[in-house]
């Protein structure tokens, strides 16, 4: 007997996580715009906050095109590996019919 809870439950391939995936698009990493100035401006000239904030800045700008190039090479991978998949697909399918050719006139 099945349980009912495993008649509530939706087939796997339906499947859906509970929260949303989010993912990285480049639009996204595109959209990140930080400007400091504003907040240098008000500190202090002797101030030591804006060597830091000022590093920060640049390791955080040198992650965003990390994380921009890596998502480039990511697509590029699976464009690659499709393109593949397709051709050995297509020599698959002539090897197959020149066989079904070749059974069919002996």
């Amino acid at each position: 007997m099945i349980s009912r809870l495993r008649l509530l439950r939706p087939p796997m391939q339906f499947y859906r996580p509970l929260w949303p995936q989010r993912r990285l698009s480049s639009s996204l990493i595109n959209q990140h715009n930080y400007d400091f100035t504003p907040i240098l401006a008000e500190l202090p000239k002797d101030s030591k906050a804006i060597p830091k904030i000022m590093n920060f800045t640049v390791v955080l700008m040198k992650d965003l095109m990390q994380e921009k190039v890596d998502l480039m090479e990511k697509k590029e991978r699976e464009k690659l590996d499709l393109s593949n998949d397709l051709m050995e697909k297509k020599e698959r399918e002539k090897l197959d019919l020149s066989n079904d050719l070749m059974e069919k006139k002996e």
